[in-house]
């Protein structure tokens, strides 16, 4: 589930933000190689080529060490809670939240001017963004999971120096961990 997240949302950034996030280059761990090698030959990339930088998890540590070696606009696809409900019947039904967020490095003291002009930039981009996951949902089956009601709201992080905007939304599906198959 999390690496079909990272799968997916990394064909929109330059294809050199996408490889930067391999930081340590080599890992132990088998998949680390063969999804280095997925972005290195992915057929599909940069489907908005303004965003410079890639950041993904919820790790506030790790992306605020991160977010302090980008410039100009990145994307943060940041994954959170999931809860799980059963009904009457035992059927599991799954809510995991997940926030994307399209910001722009400002320079520590920025005025009014430059947070509308960041503001408008990444606004258009996140339209962009649920335009194109809008199209994906017929041919990317996780997709149609995502819920119909989403939230934009501004991205100010003086933490991060950064501006822009987050896309907030639910997944919400049967039995997304596969609980009911686990014996």
């Amino acid at each position: 589930m999390i690496i079909d997240i990272l799968k997916y949302f990394g064909k929109f950034p330059a294809k050199t933000a996408i490889l930067d996030i391999f930081s340590r280059g080599r890992s132990d761990l088998p998949a680390y190689a063969v999804l280095k090698t997925y972005f290195e030959n992915a057929p599909v990339h940069s489907l908005i080529p303004e965003i410079e930088g890639f950041l993904f998890g919820e790790n506030e540590d790790s992306v605020k060490t991160h977010v302090g070696k980008l410039h100009g606009i990145y994307l943060f696809v940041d994954y959170g809670d999931l809860s799980s409900s059963r009904n009457a019947k035992n059927s599991i039904e799954d809510d995991f939240q997940m926030a994307l967020t399209i910001a722009m490095k400002l320079p520590e003291a920025y005025d009014q001017v430059e947070c509308a002009i960041a503001s408008e930039e990444c606004l258009k981009h996140i339209i962009t963004l649920i335009q194109i996951i809008l199209d994906d949902q017929k041919e990317v089956s996780w997709l149609k999971e995502l819920s119909n009601n989403y939230t934009i709201i501004p991205f100010d992080s003086k933490n991060f120096s950064s501006y822009g905007w987050t896309l907030q939304m639910n997944r919400k599906g049967a039995d997304m961990l596969n609980i009911k198959n686990i014996e």
